[in-house]
C-alpha cells in the first residue's frame, strides 16, 4: 500500500533488507516477493507502522468488501492457503470493478 513520504522517512528503519521500496512522487511502496507490504513483520504478521498505517490497512477487517488477507476477524492467523484464497479474491473483486469502470467510460 502506498504511504506517505514523510511517514516512510519517519520509519524506513523497519523495512527489512530484501523488501522492494517504489518511490512516488509524494508516497512510497514497499513489498515482498510474495507481495506482503514490506511494514507488516514476517515473524509476527503485525504492522510495523500501525499507529501511521494508510487508511485502506485500517480498513482491512472493518469492511466485509476488505477482508484481511492475513488475519481472520477474530484476530487469528490465517492459514497460506486461507491468504491465497482471500487475496484470488480480492483480485477477481478488483478485476470486476475495473472492468466495470473502463464499460462505464466507454473503454
Amino acid at each position: 500500500m502506498p504511504i506517505p513520504l514523510e511517514t516512510y522517512e519517519r520509519n524506513k528503519r523497519l523495512v527489512p533488507k530484501g523488501a522492494e521500496v517504489v518511490m512516488l512522487k509524494d508516497e512510497v511502496i514497499t513489498f515482498f516477493d510474495d507481495g506482503k507490504c514490506g511494514f507488516l513483520s514476517k515473524i509476527t504478521n503485525r504492522c510495523k507502522i500501525y499507529n501511521e498505517r494508510p487508511e485502506v490497512c485500517r480498513k482491512f477487517g472493518e469492511d466485509m468488501r476488505l477482508p484481511c488477507p492475513y488475519l481472520k476477524p477474530d484476530g487469528t492467523k490465517r492459514t497460506l492457503l486461507e491468504q491465497k484464497l482471500v487475496m484470488a479474491d480480492m483480485d477477481r473483486n478488483i478485476e470486476t470493478m475495473i472492468e466495470f469502470i473502463k464499460k462505464k467510460n466507454g473503454n
